[in-house]
């Protein structure tokens, strides 16, 4: 089921990416960074390089030094341990993000809010727009551990602290229960998603991370549906599925055939097509899509998803600062802004976010690919994570 509550939210951010888009990006992009240097004054990292003195974009890129992760360090280590605060951000941080490095990213609420918005909101918004979402529940195979750290903010996956957020909301239209999403034991979740996922067969799409997790969940599937039968009992739905898997060919449609309704798979973690994917196709057919929720990376959420089954995204001019690095340029000393980068080229993203990051090197590197309405648009080309 979609939820009425989530649906009116995606048409609030999806008017509000049209909005944005249809200004010319560079006017939002100097008010958001002048306005994040002015509320952040104050904090440590603020006054060091005297963020109140900046009056314009230049004398931000004069002054400011390019960073990595390491120069953030000491100040995450302080923030964690002893809850020090007003120190790169004057936001309030309620979540420490893991990187595939292990390494931990503040995010504010502004950062979450985002992050939120711009992923889950844009993807239900194209989903229901292109008539995906029928009635039935969502299957949910997101990454949601979570811990509370001794400053009450929460550490783990983004999503999970999103999850947590709107827990009841969640257990409604859902499957399996959120705690079975929370539990730090893979093997256990692993049979009890596949139980849950063939308990019901009104699924009407699915959230996942990466491709691969719905791949998994459907090889599972296929090595142990006769135990996965016996738990669900003698009943009709039972007898269905053992009906569909007696005569299925490990590696063929399967999807539609065990959850009829289903009609699109919402990737969070994914900003590219893989070798999964095709997998994935030959499980699912063609009555079933992919949306791709756009770039998102520990420190925020960088492009948001335009259509279906397409990797491209538009940049978002309120969500960070961007500046870019063309590749061709080995040295951080000639970074451009959003009004200066060129369809066809190549550039490693350089952000400042809404969490404390200033003038980051993410280590991604994205292709221009086109325009919607002022904005460019972008498809992922590697990322390193050299940040």
């Amino acid at each position: 089921m979609i939820n009425e509550a989530l649906w009116a939210d995606s048409i609030r951010i999806r008017s509000r990416v049209d909005e944005t888009t249809f200004a010319p990006p560079m006017q939002t992009q100097e008010d958001l960074l002048m306005r994040l240097l002015r509320d952040n004054s104050h904090t440590e990292y603020g006054r060091k390089y005297d963020f109140s003195s900046i009056q314009c974009v230049s004398d931000y890129q004069q002054r400011v030094p390019v960073s990595a992760y390491s120069d953030y360090l000491p100040y995450i280590t302080r923030m964690i341990e002893k809850d020090e605060k007003n120190l790169l951000t004057a936001y309030r941080t309620e979540h420490f993000t893991l990187s595939s490095t292990h390494h931990r990213v503040p995010l504010t609420r502004l950062g979450i809010l985002s992050v939120n918005e711009y992923t889950l909101g844009t993807a239900i918004y194209t989903a229901e727009y292109n008539g995906f979402l029928l009635d039935g529940f969502v299957l949910n195979l997101l990454d949601c551990q979570v811990d509370t750290l001794t400053s009450g903010a929460s550490t783990g996956t983004v999503f999970g602290s999103m999850m947590r957020s709107r827990q009841t909301l969640y257990e409604k239209i859902s499957v399996p229960p959120i705690d079975v999403l929370m539990s730090p034991d893979v093997i256990k979740t692993r049979r009890l998603r596949a139980h849950h996922a063939l308990s019901h067969e009104n699924i009407a799409y699915v959230l996942c991370n990466r491709y691969g997790d719905f791949v998994e969940l459907i090889r599972f599937i296929e090595k142990h549906w006769p135990v996965l039968c016996d738990e669900i009992g003698d009943s009709e739905r039972a007898s269905a599925v053992k009906e569909v898997m007696q005569v299925h060919a490990i590696g063929t449609q399967l999807v539609t055939q065990l959850w009829p309704k289903l009609r699109c798979i919402i990737v969070f973690g994914e900003h590219r097509f893989t070798s999964d994917t095709e997998v994935l196709r030959n499980y699912c057919g063609t009555d079933v899509h992919l949306i791709l929720t756009g770039i998102c990376i520990p420190e925020g959420v960088v492009s948001t998803t335009l259509h279906i089954d397409d990797a491209e995204s538009v940049l978002l001019p309120d969500s960070m600062f961007y500046e870019f690095r063309h590749l061709s340029d080995k040295s951080y000393r000639h970074l451009l802004t959003i009004d200066q980068i060129k369809a066809g080229q190549d550039y490693e993203l350089v952000i400042t976010n809404l969490s404390g990051f200033y003038r980051y090197r993410t280590g991604m590197n994205v292709r221009v690919v086109g325009r919607y309405h002022e904005c460019p648009t972008v498809e992922l080309i590697d990322f390193d994570g050299m940040g």
